[in-house]
């Protein structure tokens, strides 16, 4: 067998052991919490699931308004959150824990990507902030360093995202939504 067969079989073999011990929860990176341990903060995302409608923009009207849905991925592991699907304006939110810290990442249509975690959460509240950004173009530019999620009940919710430039907050937008 030649050496590039042998690489490719390898990997290949690699791959596949990686990916089953994933699917078999063998890898855990360190400072995961058990099943148990996930908290109630995930959960609170979780009960989002769904499509949303957005009926306000910092508080007007909207007839128009978008539609942003929520969906359980990775066998229940992270929540999608997609913002104005086949529009200009599209983004993707990642839901996830690490550990014990609930984590979003956005993924903004300017390119870049804000992590946040959450620093505050409590029944119905959560609040996010920025602990890095990837794709920056400057240490200046602008991005979505802060996010509120405040959930009335079971069918409206309330997100408040505020934009950090040059480490200052300067605008925010806030979406009141009501279950599809």
């Amino acid at each position: 067998m030649n050496v590039y067969k042998l690489m490719t079989a390898t990997g290949m073999l690699f791959a596949l052991s990686t990916l089953s011990a994933c699917q078999q929860g063998g890898i855990h990176a360190v400072g995961n919490s058990s099943p148990a341990a996930v908290s109630s903060k995930f959960d609170q995302v979780k009960a989002l699931e769904g499509d949303w409608v957005v009926v306000k923009m910092n508080g007007e009207v909207q007839k128009d308004g978008g539609v942003i849905s929520y969906h359980t991925a990775s066998n229940g592991t992270s929540i999608r959150e997609i913002m104005f699907a086949g529009t200009p304006h599209e983004m993707t939110n990642m839901y996830h824990m690490n550990g014990d810290d609930l984590m979003v990442t956005h993924y903004c249509g300017a390119g870049n990507q804000p992590r946040m975690h959450a620093v505050v959460a409590t029944p119905g509240h959560i609040e996010f902030k920025t602990e890095s950004v990837t794709n920056l173009a400057t240490a200046g530019t602008q991005y979505m360093g802060e996010l509120t999620l405040d959930i009335s009940d079971s069918g409206s919710l309330t997100q408040t995202w505020i934009s950090i430039e040059s480490g200052k907050p300067t605008t925010h937008m806030v979406f009141e939504l009501r279950r599809k």
